[in-house]
């Protein structure tokens, strides 16, 4: 069995960290001991926590750096200065995003050819200069994303090892 002191106390900061996502042990015996829950429940008690881990200690989080501004002690998801910088997709200006947008709705187009008429799974035209390249990440191809892709959906999988069994953040390979 693998469950060292070091690997139970990282499978605790996980379900801090990540307290709705579920996280895979890696190991051959993947089943926690049933001290799991007893040294999980001390360690919040121990960090002065409520019981529903929705909230990572402040110690943990003092750690943690954010990926938009790169300042310690929050994560991106809410990073106080990226509300500010973002651009709306629907009127280009920032401050806000697209479901806020006191702008009326712009048309939905087509990433193909910019047309307004249909959109970009259903277009018979060529692209044009300057269309959107982004690639559909369900089937590889461009002029469409994978929401709109018509091609049946692919499971998700991981994008370091390709792995469908778990996503990048729960990589075995990740270094």
């Amino acid at each position: 069995m693998c469950h060292t002191p070091f690997s139970l106390f990282l499978h605790t900061l996980l379900s801090f960290t990540l307290p709705r996502r579920p996280h895979a042990c890696t190991c051959a015996d993947s089943r926690l001991p049933e001290s799991f829950t007893a040294l999980s429940l001390s360690l919040a008690r121990s960090l002065s926590l409520s019981h529903s881990f929705h909230s990572p200690p402040s110690i943990i989080m003092s750690a943690i750096t954010c990926y938009k501004c790169g300042e310690a002690g929050h994560m991106s998801r809410s990073c106080p200065r990226a509300a500010a910088t973002r651009s709306c997709y629907n009127c280009g200006e920032t401050g806000h995003m697209s479901r806020d947008c006191p702008s009326e709705r712009k048309p939905k187009s087509c990433y193909n050819c910019g047309s307004t008429d249909h959109l970009s799974r259903e277009c018979t035209n060529e692209a044009k200069a300057g269309a959107d390249t982004r690639s559909c990440y369900n089937c590889g191809g461009t002029g469409h994303l994978s929401r709109d892709c018509p091609n049946e959906r692919k499971p998700k999988s991981c994008y370091n090892c390709g792995s469908t069994d778990h996503l990048s953040r729960e990589c075995p390979d990740r270094h």
